[in-house]
């Protein structure tokens, strides 16, 4: 008899009492019923750990662990991914819910084509008052089943399609966790720079159903953590210019996603060596953002209130740090 493969499910929170029981409730609803929840508590101040202990104790199937102090939302991402032990994985959002049969789907797609290491499904984004903002179907040019490994990994490097949300897909256990000896990204973009390495380590296999609902997003400050552990980043500075500012970020983003390409144990050598054109075309392509602050104002280096302007502004934020 066939062994019904495992899904471990990583759902790392923070504070999100008011509205981790829809995703809780949407989870363990699924049709595809051999799933582990790992939920990842980083040390909510609100009712969060009462909510997730009344689930765990009525559901068997999940894992509620507790960190001693918040530790900033990449770790706690990375956290659930190194506590997997299911044939696939995939990450879950507090704040957002599923389709009863998203897990199953996603099982059967990867099931029935071995050659893949990740699912995506389309999505939708709701306003909090009920109506949906934006609706991505993986379907036509979006649609990657066919696509190869540098055509996705160019549309990561040219922001097309919102392609970072492939990464709330489901992977392949032993892939995903190929990342864990390269620890992950701690910077702006760095689910981008994630999905860019699984882009050259495996092909991306589309569901064009629309079976995941992304809420209202909402931040706060314990879950910006991660951006003061990152190496220099302007963007996450105010914006002085915002031409500058978007040029550099755009900038940052191809440099992280070729330097983690280049580095990742998941990537081929052979297939590192052609991520060159792939690169090019996306600079090439988004020259006037990348770019933009010369085309707007080429003098403006020259003179010497812009460079005072932007250090008086840094040093604002150095002192509100």
């Amino acid at each position: 008899m066939e062994k019904t493969p495992l899904v471990s499910i990583g759902l790392p929170t923070f504070n999100r009492a008011h509205c981790i029981r829809t995703c809780l409730d949407s989870l363990i609803t699924q049709t595809y019923p051999h799933i582990e929840l790992i939920i990842s508590d980083d040390g909510s101040t609100d009712e969060t750990q009462a909510v997730c202990e009344e689930y765990a104790k009525k559901d068997s199937r999940i894992r509620y662990l507790r960190q001693p102090k918040n530790q900033g939302l990449i770790d706690n991402f990375y956290f659930v991914l190194k506590q997997a032990e299911g044939d696939y994985f995939g990450w879950a959002v507090d704040d957002d819910w599923f389709a009863p049969s998203y897990v199953e789907k996603h099982v059967e797609a990867l099931k029935h084509n071995p050659e893949y290491g990740a699912a995506g499904c389309s999505f939708q984004r709701w306003y909090g008052n009920g109506e949906v903002e934006e609706e991505m179907l993986l379907t036509g040019d979006r649609n990657m089943t066919h696509q190869s490994y540098y055509q996705v990994f160019a549309k990561v490097l040219q922001k097309k399609y919102r392609m970072q949300y492939m990464f709330h897909g489901i992977y392949r256990t032993k892939i995903i966790q190929g990342i864990l000896p390269h620890a992950l990204p701690r910077t702006k973009g760095w689910d981008c720079i994630l999905v860019s390495e699984l882009a050259l380590a495996t092909h991306f296999y589309s569901i064009p159903d629309v079976l995941h609902y992304f809420g209202p997003r909402r931040r706060d400050a314990s879950d910006m953590n991660y951006f003061r552990s990152t190496r220099d980043l302007e963007s996450n500075k105010p914006r002085v210019r915002k031409t500058y500012f978007v040029g550099h970020t755009h900038t940052h983003l191809i440099y992280e996603c070729a330097m983690r390409a280049l580095t990742s144990p998941l990537v081929p050598f052979r297939r590192k060596l052609g991520i060159i054109i792939p690169i090019s075309v996306a600079i090439f392509s988004q020259r006037k953002k990348i770019f933009g602050f010369f085309y707007a104002d080429p003098c403006r280096f020259f003179r010497k209130d812009y460079w005072r302007e932007i250090k008086n502004e840094l040093n604002r934020t150095k002192k509100k740090d």
